[in-house]
């Protein structure tokens, strides 16, 4: 186990338009599993009228303790993404969701993985 581990200091959310799909990413800061699922919950209610909520959490300092979800996406394009996105930045303790709305097109695996993917930029 590491003395040093990276996190965030507090929420945050971010949007990002590409064609016709709005994806809306929160950054939670969270201390267990039991926790990031009761916030996966609340979003999964507040945005009840979204295309998909998907999420990935990173717990632990060793990072040991994780989880995705597409949440109806193809699988591998939503929740993939957005666990890489956490693990190119080495965080833990933290919970991501992407809320994605106003699907009116068909769209491939490859540009839904993209999109997940720069909704989910931490720079």
């Amino acid at each position: 186990m590491s003395d040093i581990y990276y996190t965030i200091k507090g929420a945050g959310e971010s949007q990002y338009k590409e064609k016709m799909s709005r994806f809306l990413s929160f950054a939670i800061p969270v201390s267990d599993a039991e926790e990031a699922k009761g916030e996966v919950k609340r979003f999964q209610n507040r945005f009840h009228d979204a295309r998909h909520v998907c999420w990935a959490y990173m717990i632990g300092p060793d990072r040991l303790e994780w989880q995705l979800n597409d949440n109806g996406e193809p699988s591998g394009t939503a929740g993939k993404p957005i666990l890489g996105q956490i693990n190119s930045f080495e965080l833990t303790n933290v919970l991501v969701i992407v809320v994605r709305s106003q699907r009116v097109y068909k769209t491939s695996f490859s540009p839904v993985f993209i999109n997940y993917r720069h909704s989910v930029d931490f720079r």
